[in-house]
């Protein structure tokens, strides 16, 4: 028990750490919140929830709109129909059976993603990168009686976690605050044997007192090896309760299922960088002007009033239509003038919005105002986000993506949700390949360099005919279908091919055969003689 006990203050101390050194980085968080993201805006101070407050900062909606557009943009671009594909890394194998059951993997995976809630939470997390710079995402599989029953994603809001970094800077040690009502924790844990009884009976004190305490517990995803065995490379979780220093629950896991993505990254800084923070100071600026402006705005319509003592015989100004107020003289209610010249506010909020625009990529990601689109115009606005969002998309894919899928195929194929893999010879790792347009864009170098090296070597070719051997057509051919996103049962593997090539080969040497041996026969030739000679 006192190593349990040592273990949860150990717990508690880093998360207690961790949230210390991210102080700063609140503060910016918060006025973000307020800005751009007010249902968000908890980081400083709790508001309950529907608490109408939250939007009280919010005079322009520019930089609201603005990042919710990047942020669908993004989620558009990635995320299409049949937005990643499934290959074996450093395998020479590669036969038709196994690129065969490698597509009914993906086509399982996808509908996986399309029957849960996926896209809700992948829009959440991309709002999150796009206003505060970081996002959190986990995932979990559904099962009954260890059968796959489908998926769960849920983002985590920033203000409920903390990281740290191993020596790369990958973030590989999570630690989260759980804060629930002693009813749903009992609801939660009573019938799990492994939680500790003086733990159930913490929570069922608190409901007997009408206390309106909740209960905080925190989690801990961390290493294996941190605690010691260096040979186990998946990672253990612990969660305590923080008020008595109980360890609630311990898990393995082979991976780290809790993605952390970050926008952009600063070197020495563990937490990401936003279109959002960037902007800040002109975000806050046209919030406040757009304040003053409609203060101003409502002086023009209901101007300040000045009053002759002494004049009036009501005890108000009645501004009602066809409202009557008693004076005695008629010069007893005059309005105080206060120029204000509004198209200076105009044209000044008018530059301050376009440098909130610019900054989230607005006007390069609104497609023109018409009925249709061709197919060029769309390709070269995707080329466009791919040179704007390139780096961008490039860290999603590293630090989300890639562990995002690796944790979805684990999970299904331990829960059984595949058909079991043909025999293959050779060794090799899954690699996962990305489909959506944005990622056709990157790869369309590939195929354009393809292009032109093979038009090249034709041209060559006719001046020196053996030039076109120096060419591996095949392999040519099938970096060309990769970069087009083609699926690879279209084409043969290379053993396959080679195998029918040869036979095709050997077909045509026969007909060959045939039509010299029907030739000799009608000049009157032996067959003999003619066999010697093709021999």
């Amino acid at each position: 028990m006192e190593d349990q006990t040592l273990q949860a203050k150990r717990v508690i101390k880093i998360y207690d750490k961790l949230m210390a050194k991210r102080k700063n980085w609140e503060t910016y968080w918060e006025f973000a919140a307020q800005y751009v993201l007010p249902n968000r805006s908890d980081f400083i101070t709790r508001r309950a929830s529907g608490d109408m407050t939250r939007t009280n900062q919010i005079f322009d909606a520019t930089a609201t709109r603005a990042a919710r557009l990047l942020a669908t943009s993004i989620q558009g671009a990635i995320f299409t129909d049949r937005w990643f594909s499934l290959k074996m890394r450093n395998d020479t194998s590669q036969s038709d059976a196994l690129n065969g059951w490698l597509e009914q993997v993906e086509a399982i995976m996808l509908a996986a993603f399309e029957e849960s809630n996926f896209q809700v939470q992948i829009g959440q997390a991309l709002m999150s990168m796009v206003v505060f710079g970081t996002s959190g995402l986990t995932v979990e599989g559904k099962s009954d009686d260890g059968t796959f029953q489908g998926l769960t994603f849920r983002d985590h809001e920033l203000r409920s976690f903390v990281f740290d970094e191993d020596a790369d800077g990958i973030p590989n040690r999570i630690y989260r605050k759980i804060v629930m009502s002693p009813e749903s924790a009992i609801l939660r844990y009573r019938k799990d044997e492994e939680v500790p009884a003086s733990f159930i009976k913490y929570c069922e004190d608190l409901i007997k007192q009408n206390s309106e305490n909740e209960i905080e517990l925190v989690e801990a995803i961390e290493p294996a090896a941190l605690l010691g065995d260096d040979t186990d490379t998946g990672f253990s979780s612990i969660l305590v309760h923080r008020m008595t220093n109980t360890v609630i629950k311990e898990q393995a896991y082979e991976d780290l299922d809790f993605m952390v993505s970050r926008w952009d990254k600063i070197t020495g800084d563990m937490y990401g960088w936003s279109p959002t923070l960037g902007a800040l100071p002109d975000i806050i600026t046209i919030n406040e002007a757009k304040r003053l402006e409609l203060g101003a705005w409502e002086k023009n319509i209901l101007p300040p009033k000045q009053i002759v003592v002494g004049s009036m015989f009501s005890d108000e100004i009645d501004r009602s239509p066809n409202g009557i107020t008693m004076v005695n003289r008629p010069d007893a209610i005059t309005n105080i003038d206060e120029p204000y010249d509004f198209r200076v506010t105009i044209m000044k909020g008018d530059e301050i919005k376009e440098a909130i625009k610019y900054a989230f990529h607005e006007q390069e990601l609104i497609l023109p105002d018409r009925n249709h689109d061709t197919a060029t115009e769309v390709s070269i606005r995707y080329d466009l986000m791919q040179r704007l969002l390139g780096a961008t998309f490039g860290r999603i894919k590293s630090e989300m993506l890639q562990k995002l899928i690796a944790s979805v195929f684990r999970i299904m194929q331990d829960q059984g949700a595949f058909p079991p893999p043909p025999e293959i010879t050779g060794s090799g790792n899954l690699d996962v390949e990305y489909q959506s347009p944005l990622a056709k864009s990157q790869r369309a170098s590939e195929t354009q360099a393809v292009e032109r090296l093979v038009s090249f070597a034709m041209q060559l070719a006719q001046v020196n005919p053996e030039l076109s051997m120096a060419i591996d057509f095949y392999e040519a051919l099938n970096i060309y279908s990769q970069g087009l996103g083609a699926r690879a049962l279209i084409l043969k593997d290379k053993e396959t091919f080679d195998k029918a090539v040869q036979e095709m080969q050997k077909a045509q040497q026969e007909a060959l055969q045939q039509e010299r041996q029907h030739e000799q026969q009608l000049k009157g030739e032996p067959q003999n003689a003619a066999t010697e000679e093709q021999l």
